[in-house]
């Protein structure tokens, strides 16, 4: 036996399948000088992708196979291939009803992933119009309770105020138009010589130079108010709040002032205790938990 098959037997069948992709019992075979298992171009087709990918001589295991394969042997073992093939189509059943039965399998797999498909997809297309849908209601509901009810109830209880502030709006000496909310330094000093109740009718409203969208958060207990509107919204002085508006294309009106905004950003406001003050979104946000809306 030659050095190089020694060689081989040490770096281990694993490693030769590994570069040589040549099936294990193949391999295994060859070392053992066992060739019943391929025929005579077959082994020597072995040998020799081993001799290339190892760099060894296998010269001698060459030389065993040809003489193991010699041509009346090799003409046996043909003829025996041949016959068992034979034999082999002789016994075989027909093919067809199996593979007609697994078609049918196919086939029937494949309509009911569609179908389970289909109804994933209906269900969770259900889901998200019913989501819409909710989400739009309770829009409604809320648009519908601010501007029927709760802005009824505003309007009842400053009516009055409302009116003598409306007198006010008409007369230009009454305004001092300026670029900035009235400062709080000087609406608190104001508030002191107020009465409570004097607080309590303090006005404020939102005019819209063009359609807005305005959200209210109550402070007390966090409910939320939101409209889209042209029209002037009322503000509640009574109650903490937080005011957003979807632009900032708007006029605060005050009882001593009135504010010019010109932006596309969302605008930002706090009543507290009667006063009425422009924020930025973080300050929103604190005063709202932590919540953008």
């Amino acid at each position: 036996m030659s050095n190089d098959l020694e060689k081989l037997k040490k770096i281990g069948i694993e490693e030769i399948h590994k570069r040589t992709y040549i099936a294990h019992r193949h391999i295994e075979s060859l070392l053992e000088g066992d060739f019943s298992k391929f025929d005579k171009v077959q082994a020597l087709g072995f040998v020799k992708i081993i001799e290339r990918e190892f760099d060894v001589d296998l010269n001698e295991l060459r030389n065993d196979i040809k003489s193991r394969f010699s041509e009346g042997a090799d003409e046996v073992k043909s003829r025996k291939v041949l016959e068992k093939k034979e034999k082999l189509s002789a016994n075989k059943k027909p093919t067809f009803p199996f593979i007609a039965a697994v078609l049918i399998v196919l086939l029937a797999a494949s309509v009911f992933l569609f179908y389970q498909n289909d109804v994933s997809d209906s269900v969770e297309s259900k889901k998200t119009e019913e989501e819409i849908l909710l989400q739009k209601s309770e829009e409604i509901s809320d648009k519908k309770e601010f501007s029927e009810k709760s802005l009824q109830e505003m309007i009842s209880q400053e009516k009055k105020e409302i009116e003598k502030n409306t007198e006010k709006l008409s007369s230009k000496d009454n305004f001092e138009k300026n670029d900035t909310l009235l400062p709080a330094a000087e609406s608190e000093k104001i508030l002191k010589k107020e009465t409570a109740e004097e607080k309590k009718r303090r006005f404020y409203a939102i005019e819209p130079k063009q359609k807005v969208w305005v959200g209210i958060i109550y402070l007390d207990n966090f409910k939320k108010k939101q409209l889209t509107t042209k029209e002037p919204v009322e503000l509640n002085a009574s109650r903490d709040q937080l005011i957003v508006t979807g632009h900032g294309m708007i006029r605060v009106l005050g009882d001593s002032n009135i504010t010019d905004i010109k932006s596309k950003d969302k605008k930002y406001f706090l009543i507290q205790k009667g006063i009425l003050k422009e924020i930025d979104k973080e300050e929103f946000k604190s005063f709202n938990r932590g919540r953008n809306w």
